[in-house]
């Protein structure tokens, strides 16, 4: 038995060829070995595990993003996983939701903020789109080709103008 592998699944990805698992524990990856499957804790840069992954998401140029409990924000590069820490995004915060814009601009949910935000060549660039009085902003969010975001929380769900931040509808009981 693998801890990582073990303990309690929440988001899974194909990935040429291979399974991508987000757990309680950590990242791992699932490939089809010789004879076997072969099961690999993914860790960061540092050699450590990413902790709690709630959520991830794969962008445009094939790079994986993952979201943790506790843990922040991590993308990947060709030596590992490193962690993201700019404007709304914090290294000890909950990540739980990770999207894209249609142009590719990332759309995360950190804690009580969303946040807007561009890998350039070596710089991150991230800006506060909202910052709520809930403590989540939301759970999953999705940006249309319109411009139009929608994230669900708490609640009820949202519809706002990615350009302006205007709410544009909320649906509520």
């Amino acid at each position: 038995h693998h801890p990582v592998f073990a303990s309690a699944n929440r988001v899974l990805l194909e990935r040429d060829g291979e399974i991508w698992v987000g757990t309680l524990r950590g990242l791992g990856v699932v490939k089809q070995g010789a004879n076997e499957l072969e099961f690999r804790e993914v860790l960061d840069t540092g050699g450590r595990s990413l902790g709690y992954v709630y959520t991830f998401f794969e962008d445009q140029a094939g790079v994986l993003w993952v979201g943790t409990l506790g843990n922040g924000l991590w993308y990947e590069t060709p030596t590992g996983f490193e962690q993201v820490v700019s404007t709304g995004l914090t290294e000890l915060g909950n990540v739980y939701s990770i999207s894209a814009s249609q142009d590719g601009q990332l759309v995360i949910l950190q804690d009580n903020r969303i946040v807007l935000a561009r890998k350039a060549i070596s710089v991150f660039v991230s800006r506060i789109f909202l910052e709520t009085d809930d403590p989540v902003a939301g759970w999953a969010a999705r940006s249309l080709p319109n411009g139009h975001l929608w994230v669900g929380t708490s609640t009820g769900l949202f519809e706002y103008e990615l350009k302006t931040g205007q709410v544009l509808r909320q649906v509520t009981s």
